[in-house]
């Protein structure tokens, strides 16, 4: 089926802010066409691709707005008339398995009505939207399924089923990690309406597609940095704002396992802002054990954004943290004590043998205790800080 995939689809889109951003493009104007057909009943099946935008490109963003499509139809010579329909759809995030990838039913975008075509091969450039005027949106960050990328999809389907207009695959396509080596089928007159096939062209194909542009920020709060510190049996959170507008307050939001946050206090923001602010608060009574911080900006219009979480560990009397891991030569070990205090720190291998003995003797505070590891093999490890009142036991690995 696939080696005979007839048709060129041409897309260009444009995202708010545009700055001419390329965020994908495949324009190699080579291969063969599809034309997607019918169901059994006769209903005109949809042709879906996926088009990946690089996460890189639209970091720091909260979504995507598409504002502009172009679609590309290649019809050969004696291709009759037709209608055309467009379409696009996200990504269904409970998808388990490729055939399930697309949300259903997929969204009319608009259809055009092609003439007859006696004359030699062409292809129709189709286009929908304008440069202001969102189409669409997807969040960043959510809608995919690829680690890395943005993800989501643009079809079309034909309103009878004459091959002589298709949609141009091309050949060679760009690399795996640009674009799925596939083409997704939404058929109605099927019991199991959605469908994914692989091209088995080579070397690889794919459908003509570029896309330009960015993505933007609903809630206009660039956070700077986020830090967490235990400090004398309270945890002290401080962060910095670069820009603010229309901000109404920060709510500290508190879990001991990642995913069930409540509020325990709020800092009212400056509101409108663009330079640097310096904001803290204290948890007076954290938790035993582990306790994750993040923050929740709110604007005046109630629209909400979270920050990435910090850990702070509450019990014994120092919180550690070993960085970097995987190490190569130097491991740092910060400690964070409650009260002045000494202890014994070791390192052993997966069979128990130490490899890294040595005394410490710990300030109140914060220090940084270096390691210098060049002597001992590459393998993983396990480190423990054995103080009077405590004992804190890390893992890491050595390149």
């Amino acid at each position: 089926m696939k080696k005979t995939l007839l048709l060129l689809l041409l897309v260009q889109i444009c995202l708010l802010p545009c700055f001419g951003q390329t965020l994908y493009t495949n324009t190699f104007e080579t291969g063969s066409r599809f034309h997607p057909g019918a169901g059994a009943l006769g209903t005109p099946i949809i042709m879906l691709d996926d088009l990946l935008i690089p996460s890189a490109q639209v970091q720091g963003t909260d979504s995507i707005r598409v504002t502009k499509v172009k679609f590309g139809i290649r019809r050969l010579s004696g291709a009759p008339a037709t209608d055309v329909n467009f379409y696009y759809t996200l990504v269904d995030d409970t998808a388990t398995m490729y055939d399930n990838f697309f949300k259903i039913p997929p969204i009319l975008l608009g259809t055009v009505t092609l003439p007859s075509n006696p004359g030699a091969s062409v292809t129709t450039i189709v286009s929908f939207g304008d440069s202001l005027n969102a189409l669409f949106s997807l969040k960043t960050d959510i809608d995919n399924l690829f680690p890395g990328y943005q993800m989501f999809f643009l079809g079309l389907s034909f309103s009878n089923a004459n091959t002589l207009n298709g949609w141009r695959i091309t050949v060679p396509g760009p690399p795996d990690s640009d674009n799925v080596d596939a083409v997704w089928l939404y058929n109605t007159d099927s019991t199991q309406p959605r469908f994914a096939t692989f091209f088995d062209a080579d070397p690889i194909a794919t459908f003509y597609l570029e896309a330009f542009g960015s993505g933007f920020s609903t809630l206009p709060v660039r956070l700077a940095t986020f830090a967490a510190r235990r400090s004398n049996g309270v945890n002290i959170l401080n962060w910095i704002t670069e820009q603010e507008l229309n901000t109404s307050h920060f709510m500290i939001e508190r879990s001991n396992d990642t995913r069930n946050f409540v509020s325990i206090g709020q800092v009212a923001a400056i509101g409108n802002s663009n330079t640097i602010r310096n904001y803290t608060f204290t948890d007076a009574r954290p938790a035993r054990g582990n306790n994750y911080y993040r923050l929740r900006s709110v604007d005046k219009d109630n629209a909400s954004k979270v920050s990435d979480t910090r850990r702070i560990r509450n019990e014994g009397i120092a919180d550690v943290s070993i960085y970097p891991n995987p190490v190569n030569d130097k491991l740092s070990v910060a400690i964070n004590a409650d009260k002045a205090t000494d202890g014994q720190l070791t390192i052993t291998d997966v069979s128990g043998k130490i490899v890294y003995t040595r005394i410490v003797n710990l300030p109140q505070g914060n220090m940084i205790l270096p390691v210098m590891l060049s002597n001992i093999a590459a393998g993983s490890y396990v480190i423990k800080i054995q103080l009077k009142d405590d004992v804190i036991i890390k893992k890491f690995n050595k390149q």
